[in-house]
């Protein structure tokens, strides 16, 4: 479907007479309700320092052996994960296999029980998840934030104070909730990654090239990996915007929208995929028309599947995020919180830029490091 958003004020007007030839879905205006407030990481960290302090110290920590809890506590805490997992990507379980491998290491029993969601599945479903975990009262929920109804699921659970909420795949804490915060934010910067990305596409693609965009579903991780990577190209290149879809979140809906795309605008130099699963399916668009080394197609995230296709010649560059940190910092997190000790409000794992011009001894390096507990051996 087509696209647009509160970026459409930062585009020059060229880019908006193009672009609102697209606004013929109702459902377009989905992105518009993302009024979410937050800071960015640079934002929170100047408004902060002393959060960068305990962020960086959780950094050194996630690089070392985990300490073990002395006495290790007798009662298993009760930890339910409400995640978006059926999807291609290998993000959600790895993390997981991470987390459980790291507190193992750090001696703290636990029962686990992990929810797996569709990426697209309706708040609906989310909010009757929540409300089951509710009753339960676990120790600790980690679950995601994307869209506004997702935002007002959780608030119940900041305000319910028997469970600590950590949240996955945010790292830009919201304003209003700056009184009462999660326990920890976690994941990958999207607008860092984003940005590193913009960066290669300015230095590689050649001026005045056009580009199109695919988006996630309308919400928060739309915004934050493709708002970001529009107004920097904007703001910082000649590149053209030529149009951007979102889709439906999944690999299927991103090989339809990537058709549509070149029946509009059949001579693209490089298209933009938000997440795994949109740069997989746009990479079976792209072969299926015969145009893999015509169109260059980024991956975001440098998932198994992101770096076979890179390998491959179906994509060109990802942001390869070091997959395992997330999960380890939750584990880290928890522990900090059982001695008593601070917690960072915010963490955000490594990120690293490979193309198919990265060595294959350097991906392996990459990989041993991004999968270092969730592919341990027995």
């Amino acid at each position: 479907m087509p696209f647009t958003s509160s970026v459409f004020a930062r585009l020059s007007r060229s880019v908006i007479a193009l672009c609102s030839l697209l606004l013929l879905s109702p459902s377009v205006t989905a992105l518009e309700e993302w009024s979410i407030s937050y800071w960015t990481l640079d934002e929170f960290y100047r408004l902060n320092p002393q959060q960068l302090l305990l962020a960086e110290n959780m950094r050194q920590r996630i690089s070392e052996p985990g300490q073990p809890l002395t006495p290790a506590p007798t009662t298993p805490l009760r930890i339910t994960l409400v995640q978006p997992g059926n999807q291609f990507s290998s993000y959600w379980t790895s993390n997981i296999k991470a987390m459980q491998e790291r507190l193992a290491e750090l001696g703290i029993p636990y029962q686990l029980e992990v929810v797996n969601l569709r990426p697209d599945d309706e708040a609906r479903v989310q909010e009757l998840h929540i409300a089951k975990v509710l009753a339960q009262q676990p120790d600790y929920l980690i679950t995601t934030l994307d869209t506004l109804p997702h935002k007002k699921v959780l608030e119940r659970v900041l305000t319910h104070g028997r469970t600590k909420l950590i949240l996955q795949n945010i790292t830009t804490p919201l304003k209003e909730w700056q009184s009462t915060p999660p326990l920890l934010y976690v994941g990958f910067d999207h607008i860092q990654g984003s940005r590193m990305l913009a960066d290669y596409l300015k230095r590689t693609l050649p001026a005045n090239s056009s580009y199109g965009v695919l988006y996630w579903q309308p919400g928060y991780v739309s915004q934050a990996r493709g708002d970001s990577l529009i107004q920097e190209l904007q703001q910082h290149s000649q590149l053209q915007l030529h149009s951007a879809f979102y889709t439906e979140a999944s690999r299927d809906s991103a090989k339809a929208r990537t058709l549509e795309m070149l029946r509009q605008h059949p001579q693209p130099t490089f298209i933009y995929a938000c997440a795994t699963d949109l740069a997989l399916g746009a990479a079976d668009a792209l072969a299926e028309l015969g145009l893999s080394q015509q169109v260059a197609l980024n991956g975001w995230g440098g998932t198994e599947l992101e770096l076979e296709q890179l390998q491959a010649g179906r994509l060109q560059v990802t942001v390869m995020r070091m997959n395992d940190d997330s999960g380890i910092a939750i584990a880290e997190a928890i522990r900090s919180d059982l001695l008593g000790e601070a917690v960072p409000q915010v963490f955000a794992g490594s990120m690293v830029l490979v193309t198919t011009k990265t060595p294959d001894t350097e991906l392996q390096r990459l990989r041993h490091q991004a999968y270092r507990y969730s592919r341990k051996q027995p």
